[in-house]
């Protein structure tokens, strides 16, 4: 291979990498008096279970929310328990959410 050819290809893998870390928000976003219905935007999340409604019931405890959106009626929820080793998901399919359910 040529050192052109390896140049492209090491530029290509940068241009990709910029890509990414500027669409995903690293920052991790406090919930307190939320829907969690209402966050359907792609994001790192700690909610604070007594104060959010629609958290898994089940958890029962604080813990961190990633969203994983298409659009904001198509996405993903996994739920992760701050102090007990429980972990929940849900989508939302066309706007509608499924139940959460234990993982």
């Amino acid at each position: 291979m040529s050192l052109p050819f390896i140049e492209q290809i090491f530029n290509s893998v940068e241009s990709l990498k910029t890509k990414v870390d500027n669409k995903v928000d690293k920052t991790l976003v406090n919930l307190t008096n939320k829907n969690l219905n209402e966050i359907t935007e792609t994001g790192l999340y700690y909610v604070t279970f007594a104060n959010c409604t629609n958290t898994p019931t089940t958890a029962g405890t604080n813990g961190y929310l990633i969203v994983i959106a298409l659009t904001s009626n198509f996405s993903l929820q996994k739920y992760f328990t701050y102090n007990k080793n429980q972990s929940f998901e849900r989508r939302n399919v066309n706007g509608v959410w499924t139940a959460w359910q234990e993982v």
